[in-house]
């Protein structure tokens, strides 16, 4: 059941449009710690942002709102505001 769910994740990543699934190297590692050192946020939050940075991404769509608090990475949109369009929460 694991695997299925596994393969199915998978499946439905690598066949995401203009989704690029970064590959962790020590530059991104490197970033990551620097991020998180700088920020506070966990470890896989910090990793998103630095492959972030390094692949040259402008702009993330997240539901996580500590992100925005950041603003020398990456532009953070809300997911929210793309399904609420009354959203105020910027």
């Amino acid at each position: 059941e694991k695997q299925d769910a596994f393969l199915s994740y998978e499946a439905y990543l690598t066949n995401f449009p203009n989704l690029q699934v970064a590959v962790i190297d020590a530059a991104v590692a490197r970033e990551a710690a620097t991020i998180r050192a700088a920020t506070g946020l966990p470890m896989p939050d910090a990793m998103q942002l630095a492959a972030a940075a390094i692949f040259g991404v402008d702009l993330i769509v997240t539901n996580e709102k500590r992100w925005r608090e950041h603003p020398r990475y990456p532009t953070v949109i809300q997911l929210s505001r793309f399904l609420d369009p009354d959203t105020r929460d910027t």
